[in-house]
């Protein structure tokens, strides 16, 4: 018995994906830019950070929500690396994948809300709200979040913290 070449297939569909990414396609820019970035597939994917990066932001850009996901988790691995330049790059695509639904996005909005981070003007009612959303759409910590923003609050016009000792 001999096994078909499976490896042509592959390449094949590899390629398809390549090209659609090239003609602007977000799904596939979102697919082949992940490839790029994490290298997973050597064989028919060069590793490449900066271009895959750039597909998924293009993607993001273009309103692919999970494209945004990837871009936050990959923009904010290093904390070392979030400087003000970094932290403004990656705010609109922390946005849209909060805006997609994502969870931890939404947490980590309501934090940038917070301490005025990422281009945002500080804002704990904002904050307050991103993080609520984040305890509905599942988060296991976005209430403790929650409760610290209305307890502590920079602006003292906003703190709250009656409405802390509530939610605690």
């Amino acid at each position: 018995e001999q096994w078909p070449e499976y490896d042509l297939a592959y390449e094949r569909r590899i390629a398809a994906v390549a090209q659609k990414a090239k003609e602007g396609d977000s799904f596939a820019e979102l697919v082949y830019g992940t490839l790029q970035l994490g290298g997973s597939l050597p064989r028919w994917v060069s590793k490449d950070e900066t271009a895959g990066l750039a597909l998924l932001e293009k993607s993001s850009n273009g309103g692919n929500a999970r494209a945004a996901e990837v871009v936050v988790s990959y923009l904010s691995y290093d904390t070392k690396q979030l400087d003000d330049a970094r932290l403004r790059r990656l705010t609109p695509h922390l946005q849209r994948a909060a805006n997609g639904g994502n969870a931890a996005s939404m947490e980590m909005l309501g934090g940038f809300y917070f301490a005025g981070e990422g281009g945002l003007a500080m804002d704990c009612v904002q904050a307050a709200q991103w993080q609520a959303r984040a305890e509905e759409a599942g988060s296991k910590t976005a209430r403790n979040d929650l409760v610290w923003t209305w307890a502590t609050c920079p602006l003292a016009e906003q703190r709250n913290p009656a409405k802390a000792m509530e939610l605690a």
